[in-house]
């Protein structure tokens, strides 16, 4: 059977799916309500952050996902006590985003549940082929963006 690229395109489409329904799974059994959780989780536990971000909008920015959403969702963490937002007392337009302890503990089983997903999906795979996969997945990332510049030149 001849693949074409077609059928290549499904199967990253699959692949994608397959993976966000697990870890949606492990999410809800760590009781975090919303696939977006772990990722502010996982940006403010970043070294570069160092527990915080500026506001609100940085962190939509870097998650490339509307003010709005970020808003409802740090809202909804910070009733669970996954962060804090904390007012500037010169600016109170301003609004830091801290991780609590229970949020870092909160990213510990993200990561966790990740090694595992990772260690069942390449369970067969030699360390070439991981390295293969990874040099076609940074190819295919990079003609990605690419279609992405190239269009937006065009509106």
């Amino acid at each position: 059977m001849t693949v074409t690229k077609d059928h290549l395109m499904k199967e990253i489409h699959q692949i994608g799916h397959l993976i966000k329904g697990q870890m949606r799974h492990g999410i809800r059994e760590m009781g975090l309500k919303e696939v977006g959780h772990p990722y502010i989780l996982k940006v403010l536990d970043e070294p570069h952050t160092k527990g915080k971000v500026d506001n609100q909008r940085d962190l939509a920015e870097i998650l490339r996902i509307s003010p709005a959403a970020i808003a409802q969702s740090i809202k909804r963490m910070e009733q669970e006590g996954l962060l804090l937002k904390i007012s500037d007392e010169n600016d109170l337009r301003v609004n830091q985003i801290t991780i609590t302890d229970k949020g870092r503990a909160y990213v510990e089983q993200i990561n966790h549940g990740l090694q595992v997903l990772a260690e069942q999906v390449f369970a067969d795979f030699t360390e070439q082929e991981i390295q293969q996969y990874h040099d076609f997945n940074t190819r295919i990332i990079g003609n990605a963006k690419l279609f992405k510049a190239d269009k937006e030149k065009l509106t």
